[in-house]
């Protein structure tokens, strides 16, 4: 049974309103197939049961405003004993990777290093944390408080273009999750050499944030994936192509999703692509998406099994073009208190005046209006510029109405 790819909801606006993209957050999912052959420690993930390993979806830089300049690839499998997360950093210079941090405990936060949060609660209240840098120096803390020293091992590799690592967490009294069992789950990197802190998650401000972490399932749909292409994430239409993995024994029936946040309900688009993969069996998805407002905004993609679980969701991907549309809008109601203002002088040449600079600002507004509406067609240095030019706009209206409103007190 080979893949059979159907568009299935092409433009169904979400009927949400928000006040900005990122109030809208929904944390990744990734669903943890189980193994019967453990991967040995040491820092090399080449071995073949890596394949067959969960992928969390591509980080984003914290506080969600853009991608880092290095992608981090994350992978995990679980079997009786422990939870394993493979990592693999990649960078320009690995002889210039920091790892300073020597002792347990140490500041290895300050190193390049990769953290991971853990919380088996799922009450987004407390949470273990985990750190290693490239020198394989480990930092654990529970609730902050780093007296508390987990078991857990520890590998790592530096590479010409980064490092590795292999990390194995014991599970409590040798009792693995029972299969649909959740935990919620963070992971980061620092690079300093870059001045850059990414993640799976949304987090705002730092790493330790429990409500931003997303959720592993053990043993949950057998489905996984990795994005190959976020599209242009440019006004019109768009295309993400998205690799999806059957990690089961039997042929699985799936959705892959795509989903746009705007500023309100009107910049909001979901759509999704209908397939079934055959057993042990891999397939490239196109998922076409629009965005229909300029501004700030999110990409979401996930994929949903036959019965609609969430087997795997991405982080919420920024979508970033020239905000045009609100300065236009301020203009306008600028402009439209201007004239009323205006009307209130006495005829005369002061009046004449006001009305010919009201005239000149107008019909710069309808000259950007018009060019708005084919915004689709613009690339991003013209968006800009008007961008810019309706900014100043503002600024200039805001100036002329004042003016005029003096003129009309000392009537």
């Amino acid at each position: 049974m080979g893949s059979k790819l159907t568009l299935i909801v092409v433009g169904l606006v979400l009927s949400c309103s928000i006040a900005s993209a990122q109030a809208f957050y929904t944390p990744p999912v990734v669903s943890v197939p189980r193994v019967t052959v453990a991967p040995e420690i040491d820092g090399n993930l080449n071995e073949p049961v890596w394949a067959q390993a969960a992928t969390l979806s591509d980080f984003i830089l914290i506080g969600g405003r853009g991608m880092p300049r290095y992608p981090t690839e994350v992978r995990l499998i679980f079997d009786t004993n422990n939870l394993y997360i493979a990592a693999r950093m990649y960078s320009a210079d690995s002889s210039a990777l920091k790892a300073d941090a020597s002792e347990r405990d140490g500041p290895v936060y300050e190193d390049d290093c990769l953290a991971v949060l853990i919380d088996t609660d799922c009450q987004r209240l407390r949470c273990a944390e985990l750190a290693i840098n490239p020198g394989n120096t480990r930092f654990d803390a529970f609730d902050r408080d780093p007296a508390e020293n987990f078991s857990w091992d520890t590998a790592v590799q530096v590479l010409e273009d980064g490092w590795s690592l292999e990390l194995a967490l014991p599970f409590r009294h040798g009792i693995p999750p029972r299969p649909g069992e959740a935990w919620l789950l963070g992971v980061a990197r620092y690079a300093p050499g870059e001045a850059e802190a990414s993640t799976w998650c949304l987090h705002h401000a730092e790493f330790v944030e429990p409500q931003a972490l997303g959720t592993l399932i053990f043993a949950g749909p057998p489905l996984t994936a990795q994005i190959d292409d976020l599209g242009q994430l440019w006004l019109g239409g768009n295309t993400a192509w998205i690799s999806v993995t059957n990690l089961g024994t039997d042929a699985a029936a799936l959705k892959a999703n795509v989903r746009v946040t705007g500023r309100d309900k009107y910049g909001h688009y979901f759509a999704a692509v209908k397939g079934e993969l055959d057993p042990r069996s891999r397939e490239q998805f196109q998922v076409p998406y629009r965005i229909a407002q300029d501004g700030d905004g999110t990409l979401l993609l996930s994929i949903t099994d036959a019965e609609g679980h969430t087997a795997w969701r991405s982080g919420p991907y920024p979508v970033s073009t020239p905000a045009v549309m609100e300065p236009l809008e301020q203009t306008l109601d600028e402009l439209t208190s201007a004239w009323m203002v205006w009307g209130r002088l006495p005829q005369g040449e002061t009046r004449d005046t006001f009305g010919e600079k009201l005239d000149e600002l107008t019909e710069r507004w309808r000259y950007l209006d018009r060019r708005y509406q084919v915004r689709e067609d613009l690339v991003r240095p013209q968006a800009m510029a008007m961008q810019i030019e309706a900014e100043r706009l503002v600024q200039e209206a805001q100036a002329l109405k004042a003016q005029i409103q003096a003129e009309v007190n000392q009537e």
